[in-house]
């Protein structure tokens, strides 16, 4: 897989992805950008206003960062990391599901 160069020495040196920008200020990470979002334009938030549902929602974009993130490392080669049935992201996503 060819890396995007410019996208790391250009938008977000975290080389993540997504990134935003807007007014010179780059923001990365999901949840990051849907708070900046939220914060900064107007329209429907995109996260809940009952706290425990927000609450859920961070947790559960947290989590997914760490599972996709395992998933990239399974892909290239990495080994089982983070896939653990009763642990690591896959467990959090089994306890939430069922």
């Amino acid at each position: 897989m060819e890396e995007a160069h410019w996208y790391k020495e250009k938008v977000y040196p975290e080389n993540k992805v997504p990134a935003l920008e807007h007014n010179n200020v780059v923001i990365g990470d999901s949840l990051d950008v849907v708070k900046y979002i939220d914060n900064n334009f107007e329209g429907p938030s995109l996260l809940p206003n009952d706290p425990a549902k927000r609450e859920f929602v961070e947790e559960l974009l947290a989590y997914t960062d760490k599972f996709v993130g395992a998933v990239y490392a399974r892909l290239q080669g990495g080994g089982d990391a983070g896939f653990e049935r009763k642990g690591g992201s896959v467990g959090f996503l089994d306890q939430l599901l069922y």
